[in-house]
């Protein structure tokens, strides 16, 4: 073989090899929607100079810069009667269980009121897992619902779930619950649908850039200047831009359909107190 046609060979074998490459490359990116990531080293110089200010992190710290649309979403809407029909079990339901449908059919509230005195030690775990297969049964298990947290107190507990739609939390997406004797005493639900996106891409600030933003604030968090301030979470937020006054009046966030909102890196912190911080360069 002569030379001309071996270099010919092997620029063609290049092109292809490069093409297939470019081709994944850019399948990630679509899928993934970050441009590129924080090194570890810069995220470790974060929590150093945090550190020294008594701002210690406990979570991980997203390394990936994102650039991303604006959602736009509406609310899940539900039927009475199939929600009662997976709640209670066949010819069981009585007077101690209610389920109630609201604001234009877009929230579920249930409540069950507990008639025995006896007091059934359950640990977090076992609480949790409960939790789990009451989802289960209501069928409302997928990939969109994540552990958010757990609350104890007086052998009552509180755990709530929030919706995920890929790398962001959306806020106004969520399902709460009580347990109490060893069961749920009380459940509910507001979950978004996406529809699309609205506009052009926007950069996402880093992770790192919003801890830094936020230093001052965190400081202010502080007891005294002695005291730390722990950092459990963060997470790119997606929340809808109503304003809710948690009045019996006030259902504005059910009003319409489609519905736009804002971009939020919320950092939190281990007494279930958090930060926002504007997400969008």
């Amino acid at each position: 073989m002569d030379w001309v046609k071996a270099k010919n060979i092997l620029i063609i074998a290049l092109i292809i090899t490069n093409l297939f490459l470019g081709y994944y490359v850019i399948k990630d990116y679509k899928a993934n929607n970050y441009t590129y990531t924080i090194s570890q080293e810069k995220i470790d110089d974060v929590k150093e100079l945090l550190e020294k200010k008594n701002i210690i992190i406990k979570a991980d710290i997203p390394k990936e810069i994102y650039e991303l649309p604006e959602l736009t979403v509406e609310y899940e809407t539900y039927d009475k009667e199939e929600i009662e029909s997976k709640i209670y079990e066949a010819d069981k339901r009585n007077y101690r269980e209610k389920v109630k449908i609201s604001s234009n059919d877009k929230l579920i509230n249930y409540t069950k009121k507990i008639i025995t005195n006896t007091d059934k030690e359950i640990t977090k775990e076992d609480a949790e897992e409960i939790v789990y297969e009451f989802i289960k049964k209501l069928g409302f298990e997928n990939d969109e619902a994540v552990f958010w947290g757990i609350k104890e107190k007086d052998r009552e507990y509180g755990i709530e779930y929030k919706q995920k739609y890929e790398n962001v939390i959306l806020n106004d997406g969520y399902m709460k619950f009580k347990l109490k004797n060893n069961e749920v005493i009380s459940f509910e639900r507001r979950w978004l649908k996406t529809i699309g996106t609205k506009g052009m891409n926007k950069r996402v600030i880093p992770a790192t850039k919003a801890l830094l933003l936020a230093m001052d604030e965190l400081k202010e968090k502080k007891e005294n200047e002695d005291s730390e301030v722990i950092v459990t979470g963060i997470d790119l937020v997606y929340s809808l831009n109503i304003i809710e006054l948690n009045t019996f009046l006030d259902e504005e966030w059910y009003e319409g359909n489609e519905k736009t909102g804002f971009l939020y890196w919320r950092i939190r912190l281990e007494n279930d107190d958090h930060i926002d911080i504007e997400a969008y360069e």
